[in-house]
């Protein structure tokens, strides 16, 4: 912290003041990292103090260098807030050491001005804090405009007192881009005839397009007084007796003079950082998965060496739970089954600002709970070196609903309103509709295709839900357990209580969901589901298959094949256990003869997503385990049966003789692949019913028509909002584009999500 020294303190208010603003170009001098704005301010114990962005560190004029810790121990940069009492804490434009006490009356004393925006706040000097309020009671901060009469009222780059009288006045000089303001400080305000263009009134002035900050230094340089003014990593020296730019100092450095190598410890360079290795933050979102960055020194702010870093996560916040990350080293191609797994990771940065890939994933255990909390730190030279860099970003992680916070659950509600609010929800509930009216065949269900193709459905949903909040994920309903926070007012609904087979559930006002309509064509109407208390274990009731155990989902070693419709023999494979005796009962557990007991309208209750977002990650389980995630032969992926996916079109399944298109790795999907109706002589071709047809189905359970009009469905995937995803393009979905949701393979061709407890 600073230290008072009140002996002396006039002479040394005669012999010099200092000033500093900052303009907030790309050009800036960056010492720290975050914001470009340093602000200097020379103090009464021989230190220059500077402050940029929410830190600051200090300067030992005496030894002209760095101090690597303050009187306590402390090490530098340390946060303003905390250390410069009632300050503003962070993106200070300019500061000034005033050489008069404040104007208009009040105590005298001797302060210090700070400028941010078209605002200002005084700094009592001895007190050692800012002022709360003036003498007249008016509280700080104030607007420029109110005290600083000729001024500029809405922004302030740099002031400087003039070091001796001019013309028997104190002066001071106010700079904002390329134009100046001299103030006289006595009578407090700016003479007439400003603002004044900086070309042709500082001579030989090196920066007449505008300074970044400056420093009327206190002791003599060369025999002389001099002002420095900085500019992005550059300075330039001025004399104040002969009243012009240096062209070189006695030992020939000539000016302007990179601050690297002159100011020592001053300049650190400024580290930006690219997830996903584009300037884009719509794409800062990572999960288990290793996923491209890179780094490099800002253009502009440096001008030393290379530079030697290491990224680090930030430093964790007691009681406050927020992502962190892994890193390695950059590869191409990336090696296959492998993620990041380090907690650092060193750099070596090119002093020509030229890119430095590396690989960064979620660390498992250590999802965000809050958008951009997971934060990369640069630091020079060690871990514990001094921050030059940050990079916000969420570790993005499909959860468990009962385990949700109320904020992530209510950012989910609130998307999935705006969804249904902006008509894309109708076109979801129509795809999933349409997908199974195929006559008496069922394009989602009842075959190896049902988990590819609700794996598509869903990311699809997700990606338009993060198209309204980015932070959002599709949370899973866990049948295995009860899920006492899940069917609540606040969430997805309570059970309605009292007689009857179903009825719409209990929401609370505040809930998005509240006064949902499903909104189909033949049942438009309220949300039925079962009357009765749903946040019971589901088991309680109906026989599910656990997902784990001696005789869980995990323990069929085999994908498929299940059998061609409802009622047939049941195989022992994962992929038809999972439909029948986990998938089947969840829909008709709380549903009874609602809306999600039938597939026709299961769409339109928003408890589908977490039910299918349950399912998908049974499958992503069962994958883990048994490293169901593809096998490369050749540089080419591949899915044999029984393990996974056939890839020739042949199962061997006894008795079963006709697939459907979906059975296979090099199908596409209806209605990414863009066809309606028969498309092919067998079997395998068929596809739901024309949409332009005039004909009318019948919905098997209810009776209801079901009008066969054209909807609104996507004729393909479109290509994912982040480069290194799958797809790069809309594309015709096969089932193999989404079996390695991962990008265990090649990370580009990953889909873009994870689950909180399945690891990589």
């Amino acid at each position: 912290m600073k230290t008072l020294t009140v002996t002396g303190w006039s002479q040394i208010l005669l012999g010099m003041v200092l000033a500093v603003g900052v303009c907030g170009g790309d050009e800036a001098l960056a010492q720290i990292g975050g914001s470009h704005k340093l602000v200097p301010v020379l103090w009464n114990n021989g230190k220059v103090y500077f402050l940029q962005g929410n830190e600051y560190t200090r300067y030992d004029v005496a030894s002209d260098r760095v101090d690597e810790r303050d009187d306590q121990g402390n090490p530098y940069p340390r946060p303003i807030q905390g250390n410069w009492p009632g300050l503003f804490t962070e993106d200070i434009d300019a500061a000034v050491f005033w050489p008069a006490p404040p104007p208009h009356g009040g105590e005298p004393k001797t302060v210090a001005y700070f400028f941010k925006g078209n605002r200002f706040m005084r700094y009592d000097v001895t007190a050692d804090r800012a002022d709360a309020a003036d003498g007249a009671g008016t509280p700080y901060p104030q607007p420029i405009a109110l005290k600083w009469p000729g001024i500029w009222t809405d922004r302030v780059d740099a002031v400087v007192v003039w070091p001796v009288p001019r013309n028997g006045r104190t002066v001071a000089y106010f700079f904002r881009g390329n134009q100046y303001i001299r103030f006289d400080v006595k009578n407090h305000r700016a003479d007439p005839g400003y603002p004044r263009p900086i070309a042709g009134n500082w001579p030989n002035f090196k920066f007449p397009d505008g300074v970044d900050g400056a420093v009327a230094w206190p002791d003599k340089i060369e025999g002389k007084s001099v002002i420095y003014f900085f500019k992005g990593n550059q300075y330039m020296r001025y004399g104040v007796e002969a009243d012009r730019g240096d062209d070189r100092s006695e030992g020939g450095l000539n000016y302007p003079a990179l601050i690297a190598g002159n100011w020592p410890g001053l300049l650190r360079a400024q580290v930006e950082v690219e997830i996903n290795q584009t300037a884009a933050e719509t794409d800062d979102y990572v999960t288990w998965a290793p996923t491209f960055s890179r780094a490099r020194i800002k253009p502009g702010t440096w001008g030393g060496p290379d530079l030697s870093v290491v990224l680090t996560n930030d430093p964790p916040v007691a009681g406050v739970s927020a992502g962190d990350l892994l890193f390695d080293a950059f590869q191409t191609p990336w090696p296959p089954n492998t993620t990041a797994t380090a907690d650092t990771l060193p750099l070596t940065l090119s002093a020509d600002s030229s890119w430095k890939s590396f690989v960064i994933a979620g660390k498992f255990g250590r999802p965000s709970t809050t958008d951009k909390d997971a934060v990369i730190e640069v630091h020079e030279t060690t871990a514990a070196g001094p921050v030059v860099g940050k990079k916000s970003l969420m570790v993005r992680i499909r959860k468990n609903a009962n385990a949700l916070t109320a904020p992530e659950r209510d950012r989910f509600l609130r998307a999935m309103k705006e969804l249904r609010n902006r008509g894309e929800y109708f076109i979801f509930q129509e795809t999933h509709r349409l997908a199974v009216t195929v006559m008496d065949r069922d394009q989602a269900h009842h075959q190896p295709g049902f988990l590819p193709w609700h794996r598509a459905f869903l990311t699809q949903v997700e990606r338009a839900l993060q198209a309204i909040d980015p932070s959002v994920t599709i949370p899973y309903w866990n049948w295995d357990d009860a899920a006492p926070n899940v069917f609540i007012q606040d969430f997805m609904g309570a059970g309605a209580g009292g007689s009857g087979p179903v009825a719409e559930p209990l929401f609370a006002l505040s809930n998005p969901l509240n006064g949902w309509r499903t909104d189909l064509r033949y049942a438009a109407g309220q949300l039925r589901r079962q009357r009765w208390d749903q946040t019971v274990a589901p088991a309680s009731s109906l026989p599910f298959r656990t997902l784990t155990g001696p005789t869980g989902l995990v323990s069929f070693a085999d994908f498929g094949p299940q059998t061609g419709s409802p009622g047939q023999t049941l195989n022992d494979t994962f992929s038809a256990r999972v439909e029948q005796e986990s998938h089947d009962l969840a829909h008709a557990w709380n549903c009874g003869f609602g809306h999600s007991v039938n597939p026709n309208r299961s769409a339109a209750d928003p408890l589908f997503y977490l039910l299918h977002s349950q399912v998908d990650r049974q499958w992503a389980f069962w994958q883990q385990r048994h490293g169901r995630h593809g096998v490369s032969v050749a540089g080419s992926l591949t899915f044999p049966a029984p393990a996974h996916f056939d890839n020739t079109g042949r199962w061997d399944a006894a008795g079963v003789t006709d697939w459907w298109r979906g059975s296979f790795a090099d199908d596409t999907m209806w209605p990414w692949d863009g066809t309606a109706g028969p498309s092919g002589p067998d079997a395998r071709g068929e596809r739901p019913v024309p949409q332009a047809s005039a004909a009318d189905l019948l919905d098997p359970v209810t009776g209801e028509n079901v009008t066969a009009g054209r909807p609104m469905v996507p004729r393909t995937f479109p290509s994912s909002s982040v480069g290194n995803l799958w797809p790069a393009g809309a594309t015709a979905v096969r089932v193999r584009d989404v079996i390695d949701y991962l990008g265990k393979h090649r990370p580009q061709d990953g889909l873009g999500y994870a689950y909180d407890d399945v690891p990589y």
